[in-house]
């Protein structure tokens, strides 16, 4: 199909950032997450640090910042410390 010159192409899928998950990455992703709902606090500590990062999913600090408080809510000093720090200084620039 070819676009007529007068309209932009379709946006590429920005779902992920550049270059895409591997399957080892979506598969520790999935693993985490499976960790987290068993209530595994780090797990959230650790996701929460992947979306801070934009490390095989996108930069999403309102995700990050949910984990973290589930996961200081349970009494885990690193997530507490990490929310505080997120908190004083916002979204670090991706």
């Amino acid at each position: 199909m070819t676009l007529p010159v007068s309209q932009p192409a379709p946006l590429a899928d920005l779902s992920f950032p550049e270059p895409r998950p591997t399957k080892k990455t979506l598969a520790t992703l999935a693993q985490l997450w499976a960790s987290f709902e068993a209530g595994n606090t780090k797990a959230a500590v650790a996701l929460a640090d992947l979306y801070l990062r934009g490390d095989g999913v996108p930069v999403n600090c309102e995700q990050a910042r949910v984990l973290l408080f589930v996961a200081s809510k349970e009494n885990d000093a690193e997530a507490t410390k990490k929310l505080e720090d997120l908190d004083e200084t916002g979204c670090p620039a991706p």
